[in-house]
């Protein structure tokens, strides 16, 4: 074989793939730009959400009250309540059923009673608005929900029974548990504040 045949040789080859190279990125480009097209004609997947849908999702009531919906009740409501939808559970008085201890006193571990040991009366209310009955969780209307705490409160000795709560006082409640029991992470974070020589 001659040096020219075989230079003309390897120069078709080269020829030849360079074609099927071009080839093939002509077919990558028309498949990318078909599955763009495809995309734009798929669903949608997902809408954006009302402001009415979010409420219902975003129910978390802060200590300080933020996030507690409007409304009212008081313990004589509240009892009526307890006795229709919790009393299976809880028990009478709040104590004596199935489920967690409602009412107690301190130091009565490790079965300390949500109002020994809760220490904010809006925790309550997110609780049973969130959780409560469990067979028909988020049931309860926001009145119903200040009834039950208020209740809940009253078998406690923390309100009086004809105590009205609503959006703008429950926050204001002081449960018993603030007096003798406190965070272990404000207390640490507290600690490395003070070593660091900072102030909160």
């Amino acid at each position: 074989m001659s040096f020219n045949h075989s230079l003309i040789t390897l120069t078709s080859l080269l020829i030849l793939l360079s074609t099927n190279a071009n080839a093939n990125n002509i077919d990558n480009k028309a498949s990318l730009t078909n599955t763009s097209a495809a995309h734009k004609k798929s669903p949608n997947l997902g809408k954006p959400l009302t402001n009415e849908q979010v409420d219902s999702i975003s129910i978390t009531v802060l200590p300080n009250g933020v996030g507690l919906s409007k409304g009212t009740g008081n313990a004589i409501q509240g009892k009526i309540l307890y006795q229709a939808k919790c009393l299976a559970c809880h028990g009478q008085q709040g104590t004596g059923g199935t489920a967690p201890k409602l009412t107690g006193g301190k130091n009565q571990a490790p079965f300390w009673s949500t109002g020994a040991s809760w220490p904010y009366a809006t925790s309550i209310f997110d609780y049973i608005r969130r959780a409560m009955p469990p067979s028909n969780v988020k049931s309860l209307s926001a009145d119903e929900v200040y009834a039950l705490t208020a209740y809940i409160l009253a078998m406690n000795n923390i309100i009086d029974d004809k105590k009205e709560l609503s959006h703008n006082n429950l926050a204001e409640i002081k449960m018993p548990s603030q007096a003798y029991m406190s965070s272990k992470w404000q207390t640490e974070e507290k600690a490395i504040f003070k070593s660091n020589g900072a102030t909160q």
